[in-house]
């Protein structure tokens, strides 16, 4: 309750001083429109008149002190502005009433008078009202802006000192010699110097709120000026046009308090660097300055013009000189940062930015019949070479990739580092076949090898082609068909794909497969499904003797089913998800030959790793903490290999395999024979077995030829003092074949297809069973009966 009344009770005062506010307002309006009335009727009957001069002539400065002080300056940025004004015209009211009442009824006045200090006390007030009027404009000004200001002042300085000294000594009678009469047409010349210096500050971001009140206090300041030049002290009487001129300003002043606030503070620097620019109309007024201290210095008689005016004018127009050298400092500056803002800060290449700008302006200039394309390329295996070999050789290898595209392209193409791995080529006036052909040479670029460091990687790119037509006139449009492009290229691994050739619809079951995976990977079983693995198994050609399972990923999709890993599989290459999909997969085979092992089937898992995996240095310590977690030693696991993961950084992966065998998980060649085969690996490298690719065995004994490969493949593992698994057993005729070559283990349908977890341990005691009772098939096949 007393939370209620407490609320009640704020509401209660912001409406009583609203209504204070207004009352305030409307008495300034009455006082000043009757002031002026009364000022006209009189003019032939001087003489002071109270209600005129005490009453309307202070009720437009103590109730403008009223507004000033009424105005709601919670949150505001230039309250202190007007409270200092309004202190200004408090102390002007006693001023004021003091002179009325008392003063200009003294014979003799004294020096000085109150009503004299009161209105030296009013120029600090003023003074410190058009700082904050300022300040709460501007969080922080530029050099040149200050230069701006002070050419500005120094200007305005010369031609008043000037003017206000020649014309005074020009003037009928003496200026009064007292401190106080000296120091008021000073004060008035400080207080138009800051008010235009600081107006030359803002420049072209002024609002009415300032302009109204620095226009009141500069007309104020100028009147007064004007009546000290022409006017000894004892000629002033009350109710003429300078206390007209005087109400017209102050009122001015108030006006702005009665507005609401219209602060608009200027940039900082460091901003957005597009928006950055020097504002030419905000140098008006330092130029007038410049051109009227040339005619003051110029055309002035020197013997009548005082020295201050003429130091005045001469350090104006110094201050002008350093203010265009300034600007063109500052020109040259904002081309720099312009130049940077568009330029990829690793390779020098133009960067997104500036690609996106050079599109825009290409695709506005093309003509109906005059096409262009686009070239969106994605290196291949970036992620890996980044994660295994550092950043630095990362970044290498970004610039030297820029700099052999770069000798592929013609002079008017535009090459752009989008970022990442990722850059773009513009093409103009190129057709579809041309861009191809380029897109070809730019692949052909990339071919020998980067050197980085001590290392020497090897790696691919894919590259979608666009072009440009009433379809695709957008470049949002044109980069969102090269993107599908370059994944399509990616994910056949076809190198270079024009969007013309797409299949769009399988482009977009594509990367909702890759979102999925990602769901899957993260665990999100209701909304993607969940990885789990088909276990295959390996049996021994002499004597039948179950030697071990592959595991095979699988992917339990919630709408689409159990998906084959070739569905999945390049979509997860694609998007570099192939290292975590390793490591998931590694977890779910562990959890499986963990129940087989606890029957006691101990033979091990093979589970295939990508690049990723095997050049990442901390993977021998993940398999050991994963064995461990699964209670399963080392011996139950076989990690298996493409030629193709070895060959990015070799020396790498000699590395982690040598730590991967020091561990005691055996090591496995797949697909062997189908990449980039070299004895020189075979012999450096820490590995157990090969798997011959079911290419090579599918065909047994039709096939001399791939007879005659799978001899002396098996031969060359047996020197090496390696076992030789062979893949893709479909029939009993193969399986007799490999016996008699020498073959040591067999894989296939012919063996068992597939099976899941569950079934495997059911699959191994039944053979387990078979192999303790043998039959009298065993394989006695005559190696010489095989055609070579």
């Amino acid at each position: 309750m007393a939370e209620v009344d407490k609320i009640g009770m704020g509401r209660r005062n912001i409406a009583l001083r609203h209504l204070a506010l207004r009352a305030a307002q409307v008495g300034v309006s009455l006082s000043l429109v009757g002031f002026i009335v009364g000022s006209i009727l009189r003019r032939d009957h001087p003489g002071q008149i109270p209600l005129l001069d005490l009453w309307a002539f202070n009720g437009v400065f103590a109730l403008g002190a009223a507004v000033c002080f009424l105005r709601p300056s919670v949150g505001r940025p230039d309250r202190g502005a007007w409270w200092s004004l309004g202190v200004g015209l408090a102390i002007q009211t006693v001023g004021n009433v003091y002179y009325t009442v008392v003063l200009v009824h003294l014979a003799t006045p004294p020096e000085p008078s109150l009503s004299a200090i009161c209105s030296i006390l009013w120029y600090p007030a003023s003074y410190a009202g058009v700082v904050f009027l300022i300040r709460a404009r501007s969080k922080r000004f530029l050099p040149s802006l200050w230069l701006d200001g002070l050419v500005a002042g120094l200007g305005v300085a010369a031609a008043l000192v000037g003017t206000v000294v020649v014309a005074r000594t020009k003037a009928t009678g003496p200026m009064s010699a007292s401190t106080v009469n000296l120091a008021l047409p000073f004060a008035d010349i400080s207080l138009v110097v800051l008010i235009v210096a600081g107006v030359t500050l803002l420049g072209a971001r002024l609002d009415r709120v300032l302009l109204l009140a620095t226009a009141g206090l500069a007309l104020g300041a100028l009147s007064d000026l004007a009546w000290l030049v022409q006017n000894d002290d004892s000629t002033y009487v009350e109710g003429g046009l300078p206390d007209v001129i005087l109400l017209v300003a102050v009122s001015l002043a108030i006006l702005a308090a009665s507005l609401p606030d219209s602060v608009r503070t200027t940039p900082r620097r460091g901003g957005n660097p597009q928006k950055a620019r020097v504002e030419w109309g905000v140098l008006w007024l330092p130029g007038v300055a410049i051109v009227g201290s040339v005619l003051l210095l110029g055309l002035a008689d020197s013997g009548a013009m005082p020295l201050s005016a003429r130091l005045l004018a001469m350090a104006c127009i110094l201050a002008g000189v350093a203010r265009v050298a300034l600007t063109f400092h500052e020109v040259r500056d904002l081309a720099d940062v312009h130049q940077q803002a568009r330029t990829d800060d690793l390779t020098s290449l133009p960067n997104r930015r500036a690609f996106y700008e050079r599109c825009d302006t290409l695709l506005a200039s093309a003509s109906g019949e005059a096409s262009s394309a686009l070239l969106l390329m994605d290196l291949d295996r970036f992620k890996e070479i980044n994660d295994t070999l550092g950043h630095a050789a990362g970044d290498d290898l970004l610039v030297q990739v820029g700099r052999r595209v770069r000798l592929a392209l013609r002079s008017g193409d535009t090459l752009a580092r989008l970022g990442g791995d990722e850059f773009a080529v513009l093409l103009p006036l190129t057709t579809e076949a041309t861009a191809v052909q380029l897109a070809h040479s730019v692949l052909a670029t990339l071919t020998g090898g980067f050197d980085l460091g001590t290392v020497r990687v090897h790696i691919d790119a894919s590259i979608g082609v666009s072009t440009v037509s009433p379809e695709r006139h957008s470049r949002t449009e044109l980069l969102r068909c090269a993107d599908i492009a370059m994944y399509e290229a990616k994910a056949h691994h076809a190198g270079v794909m024009a969007y013309s050739s797409v299949d769009t619809t399988l482009s977009v079951d594509r990367l909702s497969t890759i979102e999925d995976l990602r769901r899957a990977l993260r665990g999100d079983v209701e909304g993607a499904g969940r990885l789990l693995v088909h276990l295959q198994p390996q049996t021994s050609l002499i004597g039948g003797a179950f030697m071990g399972v592959e595991a095979l990923v699988r992917w339990q999709h919630p709408t689409r089913g159990l998906l084959a890993p070739d569905t999945f599989l390049p979509a997860a290459e694609t998007a570099n998800l192939m290292g975590e999909l390793t490591e998931v997969v590694l977890g779910v085979s562990l959890t499986a030959c963990a129940t087989w092992w606890a029957r006691g089937h101990y033979v091990p898992v093979s589970v295939n790793v990508s690049a990723a995996n095997v050049h990442d240095l901390t993977l021998p310590h993940k398999i050991a903490a994963a064995l461990v977690a699964y209670g399963l030693p080392p011996q139950a696991l076989v990690i298996e290999l493409t030629e193709n993961t070895l060959m990015a950084d070799s020396v790498r992966a000699r590395t982690v395999l040598d730590e991967i065998r020091a561990i005691g998980v055996g090591v496995s060649i797949d697909d062997y024979g189908t990449g980039y085969s070299s004895l020189s690996y075979l012999h450096s490298l820490s590995v157990d077995e090969l798997k011959i690719d079911r290419a090579f065995t599918s065909n047994l004994g039709n096939d001399p030829v791939a007879t005659s490969i799978v001899r002396h493949t098996i031969e060359l593992a047996h020197a090496l003092g390696l076992r030789l698994v062979a893949e893709g057993i479909e029939d009993q005729a193969a399986l007799e074949i490999l016996a008699a070559l020498g073959c040591d283990i067999a894989q296939g349908f012919h063996i068992a297809r597939p099976m899941p977890a569950a079934d495997i341990v059911d699959w191994m005691d039944r053979q387990a069973a078979a192999v303790a009772q043998p039959s009298d098939a065993a394989l006695t096949t005559d190696p010489a009966s095989i055609q070579a």
